[in-house]
């Protein structure tokens, strides 16, 4: 049968073996709660499911076996937290995914088995230590300089105080993400350039309750940081690597400052983002292709930075993609033709860069594209017939550009276009008849009837 979740409630539970067994079903959620357990063994049965992540709350584990069973879905990167743990067997299931960073803080592991997955990518390199450890991947060459092992005790006395947060025992997670905002808080604001910042600059501290730190949006049960908008809040710093570790954030904005450096690509594991907006800043250096590995990002905006490189093609794999905003950096390159596979795309914004080469016909994909931006590039070439193909296309900006050649007639095909810039090329010809009615600053004429 199935493990009745009523066990949580065993809350003085120091160990528990149910191993070789014919246990199905789930692994309950509930057995989060079991905070003074020492072991659990739930190896060789037939669970299914993923590992719930309230598992991350069992902060004294020293033993956690789960292997032999039918598990799905990825290691979470919360398990990282579990800093006492011992053994850790996880073999001969159905996970995937690459094993979390985060993993590699866990300095107290003697034993480690990993085996019989679907794993990807390396072992942190920090495995190299374990003695005994069965593992089907390299280990990657270096650790993450981000990854210390125990968190400041400082900070943890901070977000334990009672007044951070009040409910401890059932918010251990949380406790995690306070100490990263304690980490990242000097780095985000930079040098206090008089009048620029709010006074105090973030009000995140021991004397007021997380719920109420600035820009700081709490949910999930057990509560987690999910949202983080700091847009507008006068920051001069830098992105801190350390956000990456925030593995239940679903929005990060900080748009509108002044932070400069580059894109730390440990935002890449933030793999429950939906909204990523880092627009109008000062920050450099490349794209990180690493972003690609955010699959469910819905809004990518990094508009009105410094950002210079090539548009990644990994960006092609963010396939719940609605906005991908790029427009008024330094880009160079051509335009990758793998984002036309960004078959959600609603919003394309290329614009105000030195992108070179053609337009990809392979863009005609995107059918459900609104708006697409590609003036003020270095774009040669002609207008690709299969611009036409994208029906729910309303504004079309190609001005400022290199193109030659005519308006291609299958644009008479865009019936809900409602703008057309084209100024700045060497086209030549007329316009498509059907578009007579679109706003255009194009100083070519309609093609006459017939």
């Amino acid at each position: 049968g199935e493990i009745p979740p009523e066990l949580g409630n065993l809350l003085n539970l120091h160990s528990m073996y149910i191993e070789e067994n014919e246990l199905t079903g789930r692994i309950p959620p509930e057995w989060g709660s079991l905070t003074n357990l020492f072991t659990l063994r739930l190896d060789d049965n037939r669970l299914t499911g993923e590992i719930p992540v309230e598992l991350s709350n069992l902060l004294n584990l020293r033993d956690l076996y789960l292997n032999e069973n039918e598990l799905t879905g990825q290691i979470l990167p919360e398990l990282g937290s579990l800093w006492n743990l011992n053994r850790l067997r996880l073999d001969d299931n159905q996970l995937t995914g690459g094993i979390p960073p985060e993993l590699g803080r866990l300095s107290n592991l003697e034993r480690l088995a990993l085996s019989g997955n679907s794993l990807t990518g390396c072992a942190p390199a920090e495995w190299r230590e374990i003695e005994d450890i069965q593992i089907d991947l390299p280990h990657c060459d270096e650790p993450l300089e981000d990854s210390p092992g125990d968190p400041d005790p400082a900070l943890v006395s901070v977000c334990s105080n009672g007044v951070v947060i009040r409910d401890l025992e059932n918010n251990l997670g949380l406790v995690s993400d306070c100490v990263v905002l304690l980490e990242a808080k000097e780095i985000l604001i930079g040098s206090n350039r008089p009048g620029r910042l709010p006074e105090p600059p973030l009000n995140w501290g021991a004397e007021i309750s997380i719920y109420e730190w600035d820009g700081v949006t709490i949910g999930g049960s057990p509560n987690q940081v999910q949202g983080l908008d700091l847009t507008e809040m006068g920051l001069t710093g830098e992105i801190p690597p350390e956000l990456g570790r925030m593995a239940r954030l679903r929005e990060l904005s900080l748009g509108r400052n002044e932070l400069t450096g580059e894109i730390p690509p440990e935002l890449a594991r933030l793999t429950n983002l939906t909204q990523l907006w880092l627009y109008f800043n000062q920050l450099g250096g490349e794209i990180p292709p690493e972003l690609g590995n955010l699959t469910n990002l819905q809004n990518l905006n990094l508009n009105g930075n410094w950002l210079t490189g090539e548009i990644p093609p990994e960006l092609a794999r963010l396939t719940n993609l609605t906005l991908l905003g790029l427009l008024g950096n330094q880009l160079v390159g051509e335009i990758p033709g793998e984002l036309g596979n960004l078959a959600t795309l609603e919003h394309l914004d290329l614009g105000g860069n030195q992108l070179r080469g053609e337009i990809p016909l392979e863009l005609g994909n995107m059918v459900k594209l609104k708006i697409l931006v590609l003036g003020g590039n270095q774009l040669t070439g002609e207008i690709p017939p299969e611009l036409g193909s994208m029906t729910a296309l309303q504004g079309l900006w190609l001005g400022d550009n290199r193109l030659t050649g005519i308006i291609p007639p299958e644009l008479s095909n865009l019936t809900s276009l409602d703008i057309l810039y084209l100024s700045g090329n060497r086209l030549t010809g007329c316009i498509p008849r059907p578009l007579r009615n679109v706003t255009t600053d194009s100083q070519l004429h309609f093609c006459p009837l017939g």
